[in-house]
């Protein structure tokens, strides 16, 4: 038995397709400047001046609570991040990271 749906459900479903298809090619176009912005400026930290992640972090689920976050360092997992973690950032990745860990740590946090 072959069941063709309606012609206008398939046309639907093509551009519900090519919507989530440009939003994807999008959002990747945007985490690939992200990331060469962050590689052109490797020693700069995303954090306020003076404080650690944590405590940026902290600050920031004050204004937002429940805001994503992951945290990337080139220094070994401490109990800051262990700490942060437990406010609800998600994944750490040790620096030097490929694109793909970072791109699966994101995707993991926002799936959440």
């Amino acid at each position: 038995m072959n069941i063709k749906p309606p012609e206008d459900e398939l046309d639907l479903a093509a551009e519900e397709f090519e919507e989530t298809y440009k939003a994807f090619e999008k959002a990747a176009k945007n985490l690939m400047a992200i990331m060469d912005s962050i590689d052109k400026q490797s020693h700069q930290e995303l954090r306020a001046p003076g404080i650690d992640g944590y405590e940026t972090y902290k600050r920031i689920i004050e204004l937002h609570p429940g805001q994503k976050a992951i945290i990337t360092s080139g220094f070994s997992e401490t109990k800051r991040v262990k700490k942060a973690q437990k406010l609800g950032v998600g994944a750490y990745v040790k620096k030097p990271f490929l694109l793909e860990k970072i791109g699966v740590a994101v995707r993991d946090e926002l799936d959440k």
